[in-house]
């Protein structure tokens, strides 16, 4: 199969930022883990408050990112459109669940600071 540079550059492109997308979903599957098990801790003194919600939510986050990002990487190298419309999807699943993870920090921030 014959491409010109033009297509070839921009599958290289998102062959190469999806896995970026992969590195930093691990990251942010680590760092809900490490916070997850710092925070655990704090549950147990205050109910109250929903310190493991945050970590949970990242955790999710990364794990959809780390998913949808490999997923992405194989719709590139295959070049069938089918995969390029689920790839869109599930990036648009993606903008939904960061925009719930921001509003669940900033409801959980403001929780906070009343108390």
């Amino acid at each position: 199969m014959s491409l010109d540079k033009t297509t070839r550059t921009i599958k290289n492109l998102v062959l190469f930022f999806n896995a970026v997308f992969f590195v930093f979903g691990c990251v942010l599957l680590g760092v809900g883990a490490w916070s997850l098990y710092e925070f655990v801790a704090y549950e147990a003194v205050s109910s109250s408050v929903p310190y493991a919600a945050a970590s949970f939510l990242m955790i999710t986050a990364g794990l959809f990112n780390v998913l949808v990002s490999f997923f992405g990487f194989w719709a590139a190298s295959q070049d069938t459109r089918r995969l390029y419309v689920i790839r869109f999807l599930q990036l648009l699943q993606d903008i939904i669940i960061a925009k719930r993870f921001g509003n669940k920090c900033k409801t959980i921030k403001l929780h906070l600071n009343r108390h």
